[in-house]
């Protein structure tokens, strides 16, 4: 093992990386691997010695030590210990907002509220007739969306329907905070236009994709855990204020993001 460098303090919820070099002195391939957690979490061949790149996303925080291991045919394996820091911060409070109930909403409440993270969630049931559910948080009223709400949370998840539903003075109200740099907006957006409640409109406008094309599609972003496919009915134009967070092929744009 020639050189290994990594962060020696993290944040829960960063992505753990170690890179270095290393210079073969048997006779065949030089694997590297790393364990964390009290198991194997990234390997890499490195033939005849060279660079490496491995990572791991941790799962609790505190003090630990992963450990880096060169294994080589002929040659004793290494071992270097890599102590690390792993602390938790507050994790910024989410409201959802859902037109109707759906595994979606359900599934994104509790796998937010899973990490500690305040969520509340608004569910339409029917005209003038709102359910609501509170993780990590106390419940407080969420009939209407007014400045005093918008300003506990960090972040809005609403699908098109409900932003196309808003009335005039919530919608103002969503804008003005977003405008303002106090509240980030997540649109779960269909094949249908965009409704005129959404900040900065013109630049995300859906182009519906035709039906026979609407099928599993590998979907790309950085640090991807795996391979994941999802259906792509439509995708969003492309424009000098977006930047992708996920692609789809051909580049196409099923999530981007407004601004750097």
């Amino acid at each position: 093992m020639q050189a290994a460098n990594w962060p020696q303090q993290l944040t829960l919820g960063q992505r753990f990386e170690v890179e270095g070099s290393v210079a073969a002195s048997g006779t065949g391939p030089a694997w590297v691997s790393l364990r964390a957690d009290g198991a194997g979490r990234d390997s890499v061949r490195v033939p005849g010695g060279g660079s490496f790149r491995l990572s791991y996303q941790p799962k609790v925080a505190g003090l630990t030590r992963y450990t880096l291991v060169l294994r080589q045919s002929g040659s004793a394996t290494v071992s270097e210990p890599l102590p690390l820091e792993i602390s938790t911060q507050a994790l910024p409070p989410v409201l959802l907002l859902a037109a109707v109930p759906g595994f979606e909403f359900k599934f994104l409440k509790n796998s937010l509220a899973a990490t500690g993270r305040a969520v509340a969630l608004r569910t339409t049931v029917s005209r003038g007739l709102v359910q609501t559910e509170f993780l990590n948080q106390p419940a407080q009223p969420l009939d209407h969306l007014t400045p005093a709400l918008l300003a506990r949370y960090a972040i809005v998840v609403a699908d098109a329907a409900t932003l196309a539903s808003l009335p005039i003075g919530e919608s103002q109200a969503l804008r003005t905070a977003i405008s303002q740099g106090r509240l980030g907006l997540v649109l779960l957006a269909d094949a249908t236009p965009l409704p005129a409640a959404v900040p900065a409109r013109a630049a995300f406008a859906v182009q519906p994709l035709p039906v026979a094309r609407a099928v599993p599609q590998a979907l790309n972003w950085p640090d991807a855990p795996a391979p994941v496919r999802a259906m792509l009915p439509a995708r969003l134009r492309a424009s000098a204020a977006l930047r992708p967070l996920i692609t789809g092929p051909g580049r196409r744009l099923p999530a981007p993001r407004q601004g750097p």
